[in-house]
């Protein structure tokens, strides 16, 4: 979806656009793959079909709401068997 947005720059996201928890070792960065601003995982612990991509990818809990209540996509909470196992593959 990022037509007209622009995806943030890691290095200068110190802490999640949310709820301002601070990035460290323990709390990392995640993308939202709809918005592209940077949060902290339980910010960005939802999943959806975006246009720009066939497969569920993670968004913030803005753009859930927004996928979901505007645009009528399914949107999941990811699990966090999910988000463990995703991260052991990095």
């Amino acid at each position: 979806m990022l037509s007209n947005r622009q995806w943030a720059d890691d290095s200068y996201a110190n802490s999640c656009k949310k709820c301002n928890k601070q990035f460290n070792l323990t709390t990392r960065k995640h993308h939202c793959r709809h918005c592209g601003m940077i949060f902290c995982g339980t910010c960005s612990q939802y999943s959806a079909v975006i246009a720009s991509n066939k497969n569920p990818v993670r968004v913030c809990e803005t753009c859930s709401i927004e996928l979901s209540d505007i645009r009528g996509t399914n949107v999941r909470r990811i699990s966090n068997s999910s988000i463990h196992s995703a991260q052991s593959y990095r």
